[in-house]
């Protein structure tokens, strides 16, 4: 399991990187993002996910047997999106282990355990900020074993990604139909799409730094 990642390059144009994704986060991710993925056709990832890209939301690419995910820190918490070369598209929707994530009202069951993040590694914030920090810091890049990309994982991100460029003119006809609402519909459609999202379990302890 690998990120990837885009980098801005001295003469401006953007090379990719990857780096191999930690394993204590590639087991949560397995465990709890994988099973849950239900489809999701392309005319509601038009309706819904496409406005994200318009947006200052952060997120990450992750390839992983043969299959690209998209992991968007989005209400409830944590969006996956996964991306395979025929075309399919499939989504879930993880409830972010901080009660007021987004400055939302925490549900009790929340409240009565609270999730510390000073004591337990949060798997979602690092499934994107360890790829989200790398594009715009070398040092983060060295930490996290960024390498130039190889061939056969840039040719698989470019299969899986292509369907979903080739859904741009349909996004573009649908915005143009309704410019001042466009985006908001597509943000109410994620929401009810999502719901509170799926708890999952955050148990692994960071550990000691001496």
């Amino acid at each position: 399991m690998k990120y990837l990642i885009w980098v801005m390059q001295k003469d401006e144009t953007e090379k990719m990187f990857s780096a191999p994704v930690s394993t204590i986060d590639s087991d949560y991710f397995k465990k709890e993002a994988l099973p849950s993925l239900t489809p999701i056709s392309h005319d509601f990832y038009c309706k819904s996910f496409a406005a994200i890209l318009q947006t200052l939301a952060r997120w990450s690419y992750i390839l992983y047997q043969e299959k690209l995910y998209w992991c968007i820190e989005w209400a409830p918490g944590f969006i996956v999106l996964e991306f395979q070369a025929d075309g399919t598209i499939q989504g879930v929707a993880l409830r972010s282990p901080i009660p007021t994530f987004g400055g939302r009202t925490p549900l009790p069951a929340n409240l009565e355990n609270e999730f510390d993040d000073e004591l337990y590694e949060n798997h979602q914030y690092n499934l994107i900020f360890d790829a989200w920090d790398a594009q715009f810091d070398e040092q983060t890049r060295g930490w996290n074993n960024f390498q130039s990309v190889n061939k056969e994982d840039r040719e698989q991100y470019d299969k899986c990604i292509v369907n979903i460029d080739n859904l741009a003119p349909k996004v573009e006809e649908l915005y143009q139909q309704d410019t001042k609402n466009f985006t908001q519909k597509c943000f109410d459609c994620i929401g009810k799409w999502a719901g509170e999202g799926k708890r999952t379990e955050m148990n692994c302890e960071i550990p000691p730094c001496c």
